[in-house]
């Protein structure tokens, strides 16, 4: 094992490239660190992220994903704002906007909440899941929407915003099951949920959940099994085709 200083703040996210051959790491000091997974040597750092939001607060880097086929890497802040990276050059190759998942209450708290929380790219690396929570009434609760928007990154378009109140809280986590046809999308408040999207039409094809909030998940392989890492424990779900009349159940 080889500890090495990396940021100084918050680590929010470590991920690896999909070859396994850099490491990236994203904190509260709004940097983007890629590693030599051999060596732990930094190979170089970067960011398009404010420290401040446009309150004058410290800003949280909060998620970062890779593109399956390693070209890419997308990063998301509190504020809303994705950067999209060519893994090669570690340039900038686009970004993206979803100001809708940060609430600033001026009056209450004179604080925020919200941010990007999850990421995820489709496949074929074209579209972009963007995870977080719609505006929040009262930010001392998750009491808001949970929301997803999907882009045409390259594009600069968006293709879905799609935001759910009966299961209400952050989305944590993105799957794209199917080919890309379905996304997964999993988080909550005090209770958890599991949403499925139709990636054609923007529909719901089902929901579920538990009473506890759902942080993030693992669907192995074969798109099987679902295993979540939940408030308190760890829940395993047999995954069926999700349409409205069949869904993922425990075991």
């Amino acid at each position: 094992m080889r500890e090495v200083p990396a940021h100084d703040r918050w680590i929010r996210r470590v991920i690896a490239t999909p070859d396994g051959a850099r490491i990236i790491s994203i904190a509260d000091d709004m940097q983007v660190k890629v590693w030599d997974s051999v060596s732990a040597e930094p190979i170089q750092a970067f960011t398009d992220h404010a420290l401040e939001t446009p309150h004058n607060f410290p800003s949280m880097l909060y998620a970062a994903a890779c593109s399956p086929d390693g070209k890419w890497l997308a990063t998301g802040d509190k504020t809303g704002h994705v950067a999209i990276w060519d893994l090669a050059s570690l340039e900038k190759v686009g970004q993206v906007e979803a100001p809708v998942m940060y609430t600033w209450d001026p009056t209450q708290r004179r604080h925020s909440i919200g941010g990007i929380r999850g990421l995820a790219f489709s496949p074929d690396g074209a579209r972009l899941a963007v995870g977080g929570i719609g505006t929040i009434a009262n930010i001392d609760h998750l009491d808001g929407k949970s929301r997803v928007e999907v882009f045409n990154w390259q594009a600069g378009t968006r293709a879905f915003e799609l935001e759910d109140e009966k299961r209400k809280g952050i989305v944590e986590q993105f799957a794209w099951l199917s080919g890309g046809t379905v996304l997964l999308c999993a988080g909550g408040d005090h209770k958890g949920f599991l949403n499925f999207y139709d990636m054609s039409s923007g529909e719901l094809l089902h929901q579920d959940g538990n009473d506890g909030h759902i942080h993030g998940f693992v669907v192995d392989e074969r798109e099987e099994n679902l295993y979540l890492a939940c408030h308190n424990r760890v829940e395993k779900w047999t995954l069926a085709a999700p349409t409205q009349d069949s869904a993922p159940a425990m075991p």
